[in-house]
């Protein structure tokens, strides 16, 4: 990767991390990154789904929204599906001492799911019938196709023949409530019927598995644990103990209506979020990151302690368009470390500068991490509403970064500094995706 002729003074001797490195180092880390790259007839598949997706949204966001219900149905088809197609199945290593772990992950989710679908046909008064033994066998496939077996494929770039059923199912929960929802929530509202129950179990079976691919065991093992302790509360010991709730109801609350599955989070995702994450990573993907970095030098490269003021600065203006902690450190990161070490910092201080800057993305607005969405469920506020209210600890925490930055090189007796003219700098970006915008930038007295 070759850099700009206006960094050759400031990088002489620092070998950039090449944009492939990059993505690799993401995908390592960050397993919410961890996407296929998809090609040929597939990649045209996902890639039209993820152009609806978006279109969908972008004429909402312009023309008005659909009822809620209808809304977020649309916006988890093709998300719920699309985790199946974009992320891969987990690699187990061949080590059986490494290997247990997963095993047992998939053993364990693959019991709770069979074991909710017998559950409810036994409730509904299905056990035994033609339809309660077909949907128990539809579910311990799911459970089956779920386990981490390595012969079944997926584990790379290509989806494998297990990820297209679930990706159907993923498809088909939210296609119901589009398909039947006159007689859903209008001609029997209040009053299920069994195949809403098998669907309801189908959606939480699906969106554990989701959630599984695309971010590890974790969370899906505490909800598993909750609706555990919804069903069999009437087991446990001393204040733990209550009387326990039938899997109908569970099911019925979780799945029909907007307390569930279908709650606030994906509301807040489907109407303000995705808008957000849309424009960030368009803004990535047409060169705004190299726009940060030239207006981070311009702005913190002249004074004392300059690369590791640029790290902080470029970090911030990134963490904007990412909210992701760990992409900000790859992205910024790759030049700045070994700038802040050029230039005198130890490389411990160097990746404590960096990783301390780039974690302040995931609060800074407008596009911010998953805490944001989460405070936003809990705290029954609007999205947009924490976007301003973040800005002003957001503001506080680059400025802390910058006061470290100042007070390492003030005991070091040390005024370093990166960049000798702003000017010549933004020259240099003119050439880029917003060398207006850099031009626009620039101090009258840099011209």
């Amino acid at each position: 990767m070759s850099l700009p002729a206006h960094e050759g003074a400031i990088t002489a001797g620092i070998e950039p991390v090449s944009a492939k490195r990059q993505a690799e180092l993401i995908r390592t880390f960050d397993s919410e990154a961890n996407f296929r790259t998809l090609i040929g007839p597939v990649g045209l598949f996902v890639t039209t789904l993820a152009v609806v997706l978006s279109s969908f949204h972008v004429y909402t966001a312009g023309f008005g929204l659909l009822d809620e219900i209808k809304h977020r149905s649309f916006h988890l088809t093709l998300v719920l599906a699309l985790c199946f197609l974009v992320f891969p199945r987990e690699r187990v290593s061949a080590d059986p001492r490494k290997a247990w772990g997963p095993w047992t992950w998939g053993v364990v989710f693959g019991a709770f799911y069979v074991y909710l679908a017998w559950a409810l046909v036994d409730r509904v008064g299905l056990a035994g019938t033609p339809q309660g033994m077909a949907f128990v066998a539809l579910i311990a496939f799911i459970a089956f196709i779920s386990l981490p077996i390595q012969r079944f494929g997926g584990l790379g770039d290509a989806p494998s023949w297990v990820d297209w059923p679930l990706a159907a199912a993923a498809a088909s929960i939210s296609l119901y409530f589009l398909a039947f929802f006159d007689d859903i929530f209008i001609a029997r509202v209040g009053s299920p019927i069994a195949q809403d129950y098998m669907m309801g179990v189908l959606a939480i079976v699906i969106v554990m598995e989701a959630q599984k691919r695309t971010m590890g065991p974790m969370l899906s093992a505490i909800g598993m644990g909750c609706l555990l302790y919804a069903l069999l509360g009437r087991y446990m010991p001393g204040v733990l103990a209550h009387r326990g709730y039938p899997v109908d109801r569970i099911v019925n609350h979780i799945y029909v209506g907007t307390e569930g599955i279908y709650g606030i989070a994906v509301g807040v995702v489907a109407t303000y979020v995705f808008h957000f994450v849309l424009f960030g990573i368009l803004a990535q993907m047409t060169g705004l990151g190299r726009l940060f970095m030239d207006l981070a030098t311009i702005l913190a490269g002249r004074y004392s302690g300059g690369p590791a003021k640029v790290c902080v600065v470029s970090s911030g203006f990134f963490g904007m368009i990412s909210g992701s902690a760990i992409a900000n450190a790859v992205t910024t990161g790759s030049l700045t470390i070994p700038l802040m070490k050029k230039y005198g910092f130890s490389p411990r201080f160097a990746a404590a500068v960096e990783a301390s800057a780039s974690c302040g993305g995931q609060v800074t607005p407008p596009v911010m991490g998953a805490a944001a969405f989460v405070m936003a469920e809990m705290l029954g506020v609007p999205y947009k509403f924490l976007v301003v209210v973040a800005i002003v600890p957001a503001l506080f925490h680059y400025f802390a970064c910058l006061t470290m930055v100042t007070s390492r090189r003030s005991c070091r007796r040390s005024g370093a500094s990166c960049c000798a003219s702003p000017a010549r700098t933004c020259r240099g970006s003119r050439a880029g995706w917003a060398g207006a915008s850099c031009t626009a930038a620039r101090s009258p007295g840099a011209r």
